[in-house]
């Protein structure tokens, strides 16, 4: 059988009542479960036994690799809860429903007011639809589900999802080298891709890189997705300590989302060009390093470079928002039992990295080591700067009382024109007795 698929990413905002209903047909069983993907068909002999076990074989092998680059055993967190917590939660499944045809795959996402092969319900949990048309596994099969499970899970890894340029960047990269495309050259769809890149090129009509890098999904196409490509490739093949900074980055940047998902978005994208604008010496430096990449791909009669292996987990990531404290150094006055001091003094400071300003606020709370919080006392508030000036500040009291065991410092990032970030730190309160 060959599979045949029209990626479009569906929107949450429509239909979402149809999105949250969207459920594998009626009638339709369960092939078999690769970690978290369930493979449904339409019948169990869909699929012939010989052929259902190399399937099976070569979608674990695909979890396997992305396992490793998106870390999906890895819980994600749930930002912007109550309180300032970030709730890690499990991941869940991913469907992959093989149809017989395009029409049936195309009525199923209609039905949920979706168009395409791929439906991202709930931020995770995730349905992804294939066409068989006849009856031999074909090639052109693993180059498509390579491609559209680099879709499915950059979502899972990060929660507002990557720029668009990295998203769409990242699953060509992976549909054309990975250990089932051994030349991609002798598939017709990467010959089509290669005269595209020549074809803009002789004309001049290719897309600034200081505008593809800003660009969402409504104004994505197949030029820009090839564009795309072409900086992905070169990241990944000859600048890959950049390429793992800037996933890092991103990683960091969206664990520590607060509030307004479009701002956050917004972020990514202008965040992700500041820094590989910097890594290159400006704007111009990037598009120079970009278009001669692009003409050794054009001329190279193989692709060059070879699969890369794993960025690090997002929880490595030190470089977004960074805060450190301390509350160790008691007042000396005392309560009126005449034992323990009623203030605590705090020291700390919370760096942050990005080009764009915005108000800081710092405050604090006393917890009784039990789930109980005071109210928010401020440390500092209405600070604005940027590109990663340190906040800091030093002997900052804080009413304690005697039954306050735990310090929590929250600092709260208000980007101008963007998202809300919140990072939330706790330490024990030290409680000298006079000598």
């Amino acid at each position: 059988m060959v599979f045949r698929s029209i990626l479009a990413l569906a929107a949450f905002a429509a239909c979402a009542s149809a999105q949250e209903e969207l459920t594998v047909p009626p009638g339709y069983v369960k092939l078999d479960t690769v970690a978290k993907v369930q493979i449904f068909a339409k019948s169990d002999k869909m699929i012939g036994p010989a052929s259902k076990t190399e399937f099976v074989s070569k979608i674990r092998e695909i979890y396997k690799a992305y396992n490793e680059i998106y870390h999906l055993d890895i819980q994600y967190v749930q930002v912007g809860t109550v309180e300032s917590t970030f709730k890690r939660l499990e991941r869940q499944r991913v469907d992959l429903v093989l149809f017989e045809t395009e029409a049936d795959r195309d009525d199923w996402f209609l039905k949920a007011g979706l168009k395409g092969s791929v439906a991202h319900v709930d931020r995770y949990r995730n349905a992804v639809g294939h066409a068989l048309t006849d009856g031999v596994i074909g090639k052109e099969a693993y180059v498509s589900l390579w491609r559209t499970f680099s879709h499915v899970f950059v979502w899972h890894h990060f929660y507002f999802g990557a720029p668009t340029w990295l998203d769409h960047g990242l699953a060509e990269y992976y549909a054309w080298q990975n250990k089932h495309v051994v030349r991609p050259g002798d598939f017709t769809a990467f010959q089509l891709m290669m005269s595209r890149l020549k074809e803009n090129k002789d004309k001049g009509t290719e897309t600034p890189l200081d505008q593809l890098l800003l660009k969402d999904a409504q104004v994505f196409g197949e030029q820009q997705i090839d564009e795309s490509w072409v900086l992905v490739h070169f990241l990944m093949t000859e600048w890959k300590a950049t390429f793992d900074d800037v996933w890092r980055m991103i990683g960091s940047q969206q664990s520590a989302a607060f509030d307004g998902a479009a701002g956050v978005v917004t972020d990514s994208r202008r965040f992700v060009k500041y820094q590989l604008e910097r890594a290159f010496g400006g704007a111009e430096g990037l598009q120079t390093a970009w278009t001669f990449h692009r003409d050794a791909l054009l001329k190279s009669a193989t692709l060059p470079g070879k699969f890369k292996g794993t960025v690090r987990p997002v929880g490595d990531a030190t470089g977004f928002m960074y805060l450190d404290f301390r509350s160790n150094a008691p007042d000396t006055r005392l309560d009126p039992a005449g034992a323990i001091p009623t203030d605590s003094l705090t020291t700390g400071s919370f760096a942050y990295s990005g080009p764009w300003p915005g108000p800081v606020t710092v405050t604090a709370a006393i917890g009784d080591g039990k789930g109980k919080w005071s109210k928010e006392y401020p440390v500092q508030d209405g600070r604005t700067d940027k590109k990663g000036t340190p906040v800091n500040w030093k002997d900052v009291k804080v009413p304690v009382g005697t039954s306050g065991r735990v310090m929590r410092i929250t600092v709260r990032w208000e980007v101008d024109g963007g998202g809300v970030y919140q990072v939330s730190g706790v330490r024990d309160v030290v409680k000298a007795r006079p000598k």
